[in-house]
């Protein structure tokens, strides 16, 4: 079995805050749930798409998508001082639903995990524009076996790009993108083709190793570290899928995402109930 680990970029920080980001930061409240509830989605079925790879310009591509992709910040105060330090943890986001005043991104649950335990946990979101928002994970949508989870943040004045997440299974052989935030970098599009859907095994953030017990789409985008919880799309640009992991083999490099299927089903299951 190839050893595959899990892309997080993690940042011990001690750095000085401006007064006025820090206050925000730790005072920001989360709305009242039924401002932001979701009663239930109707997701549109998975078709395998007719198009070519010779039929799609990445550059068009890149300009259709590129405001449904969002930075994710997962900061952990270790106290509600001013100039608190903390620990902050980095990836990338997808928007797939949007209400009048909110929009509904999917991640990896272990970018939003609260692994410092402290009550100081803030989620900042950065859209295309490198405007900030505040974000928070919606009620019962965190999976740790599916390493999912939603981010609700609220809306401002320009609109951003929502995404169809499809329900059923990308087919082996059909090409597929991915756009992540990797490191200081924005909106880095990658692209190639499933594989195969197969188990697999990462490594946790303590450095064990976690058996993930579903079959991931095991594809050939690329990722690098900070693209935990990109989109995975077909040619259509539907999600199929969000990233959670990659292969350190160099000489046989793969990606491994969540199928947009197993997401649904997890939220109709736990969330839209």
């Amino acid at each position: 079995m190839k050893k595959i680990i899990i892309f997080i970029s993690i940042l011990f920080s001690s750095v000085i805050l401006t007064s006025c980001d820090f206050v925000l930061g730790i005072n920001y409240e989360i709305p009242d749930y039924e401002s932001y509830k979701l009663s239930n989605i109707d997701f549109e079925p998975y078709i395998q798409t007719t198009q070519s790879w010779n039929d799609i310009s990445l550059s068009d591509v890149n300009e259709k998508i590129s405001t449904a992709n969002i930075k994710i910040k997962n900061r952990m105060y270790y106290s509600s001082t001013i100039f608190s330090p903390y620990t902050e943890v980095h990836g990338s986001g997808v928007i797939f639903y949007e209400t009048d005043n909110y929009y509904y991104a999917l991640t990896n649950q272990h970018v939003v995990e609260n692994y410092e335990n402290v009550s100081n946990q803030r989620i900042l979101v950065e859209d295309y524009h490198e405007r900030i928002y505040y974000g928070f994970v919606y009620p019962n949508s965190e999976d740790e076996m599916l390493d999912i989870a939603i981010i609700v943040f609220e809306k401002k004045e320009e609109k951003l790009t929502v995404l169809n997440l499809v329900d059923g299974f990308v087919e082996i052989n059909e090409h597929v993108i991915v756009l992540s935030n990797p490191g200081d970098r924005k909106n880095v599009l990658t692209n190639g083709y499933v594989v195969k859907y197969n188990k697999v095994y990462v490594y946790d953030m303590n450095d064990r190793i976690e058996y993930k017990d579903f079959d991931a789409i095991i594809h050939t985008a690329l990722i690098e570290s900070g693209s935990s919880g990109s989109m995975l799309i077909n040619l259509d640009l539907n999600i199929v899928g969000i990233n959670f992991a990659g292969s350190d083999d160099l000489e046989n490099p793969m990606s491994f995402a969540t199928p947009s299927k197993l997401i649904i089903n997890h939220f109709k299951n736990n969330v839209f109930i």
